[in-house]
């Protein structure tokens, strides 16, 4: 965001944007007296579910076999999706043709691929988006089928780096506690942390064809739990795979336990959703709008609180901690009503002002849905008369 500066005012505006979500295939239901098992299919998306940066790696010396090359820009080298030595591709990448050869077989020959050869949108240029890109790459999971949106730079011609956008994920249908519900699982290939997923998404059914957020970041989805407390429901969660043929599914195994529960009190307005995490226990989601809730003992932490009006959404991203014992519910302050805020500071002869959209706990809460065609302004008066004022720019 960038900031205004008046004689002695620098004032700066933090804020952020989101999207939507998708669409999905199976279903499965059991009553949830029983261990719920839900066949997940493989299925594609038009856009990026999640976006990953790629290694890529120039060499001079040509491969063992080229097709037949134009003039204009050549890059050789090895494209590594993740750190494992199977998701790494030697490539020719033929800029003024907008045209890339992915050696996957392995032998370096790039003329025997004709599945990984694939033409980039738009003209030739330093930048070019490949799309439809489909390879089979090992995630921790397994070696599965991906769909790509890859997009390559190269700002000089010893200098170049890729941008990957995963455009596959498992999804189903089932019903939970009575109601049809849309599963899915999202994995990438790419592991540098515990933030990097599998993530699961929970959400009603009647949504199913909206986008999937997970790029900008939604309320719809949390990190796959080993145990998973929803709608008043706790289990376990058991995921693996089967194959029928050619056809790959992800099963998710959720069995029923019997945790003790305590009670939570929750005060605040316009809550979409809660997730609380127990490090060595439960993910407890808990869906508004809602006053009193219940969710299996232990020592949580406050991961993200959602809240929604309307179209506009805001997220809290916290770290605050909620103890939930036997002995007496525990109280939760979160979501609305949101207060404009803004913090000032001094810095040498100038002031600083920050801006915060406070909820009812007195955290910060992010916006989602940022109209990028209305930047807000601000107006600076002293002794009731005007002194500055400006719009703010984003970048």
């Amino acid at each position: 965001m960038k900031t205004l500066a008046w004689a002695g005012f620098i004032a700066g505006l933090v804020l952020n944007s989101t999207v939507g979500a998708a669409a999905p295939t199976e279903s499965a239901a059991t009553p949830s007296s029983r261990p719920l098992t839900v066949l997940l299919d493989r299925a594609e998306t038009d856009y990026s579910l999640i976006n990953r940066s790629a290694a890529l790696q120039l060499r001079t010396q040509p491969f063992r076999k080229e097709p037949a090359l134009e003039k204009g820009p050549v890059l050789r080298g090895s494209l590594a999706l993740g750190s494992r030595r199977e998701n790494t591709f030697s490539f020719l990448w033929l800029r003024k043709e907008a045209r890339l050869h992915l050696d996957l077989n392995r032998n370096e020959d790039l003329t025997d691929d004709p599945e990984g050869v694939f033409r980039a949108l738009g003209v030739a240029g330093s930048s070019q988006n490949f799309t439809n890109v489909r390879l089979p790459l090992t995630a921790a999971s397994g070696r599965h089928a991906f769909k790509l949106d890859l997009m390559l730079y190269s700002p000089s011609a010893s200098w170049a780096y890729a941008h990957v956008g995963i455009q596959s994920c498992w999804r189903g249908k089932a019903v939970w506690q009575g109601q049809d519900v849309e599963l899915a699982v999202v994995e990438s290939f790419v592991e540098s942390g515990s933030a990097d997923g599998p993530f699961l998404v929970l959400r009603p059914w009647e949504r199913h064809a909206s986008r999937i957020g997970l790029a900008e970041g939604t309320a719809d989805a949390m990190i796959l739990p080993k145990r998973l407390f929803w709608r008043d429901w706790a289990c376990r969660v058991n995921r693996s795979f089967e194959t029928n043929g050619t056809v790959a599914r992800c099963r998710l195994d959720f069995v029923e336990e019997k945790p003790a529960l305590g009670q939570i009190q929750v005060t605040g307005e316009m809550l979409n959703r809660i997730i609380l995490e127990d490090a060595s226990g439960y993910t407890a989601v808990l869906d508004g709008p809602v006053k009193e809730a219940k969710a299996p003992l232990g020592n949580y932490r406050v991961s993200e609180v959602w809240v929604k009006k309307d179209a506009a959404e805001a997220v809290q991203e916290a770290g605050r901690v909620l103890a939930l014992t036997d002995k007496g519910p525990a109280s939760l302050r979160a979501g609305g009503p949101l207060t404009n805020s803004v913090n000032i500071t001094r810095r040498g002869k100038s002031l600083v002002l920050n801006y915060e959209l406070v909820g009812i706990d007195g955290g910060p809460y992010r916006l989602q849905n940022v109209d990028r065609q209305n930047p807000p302004q601000v107006k600076i008066l002293r002794q009731g008369k005007q002194v500055a004022s400006g719009r703010f720019a984003y970048g």
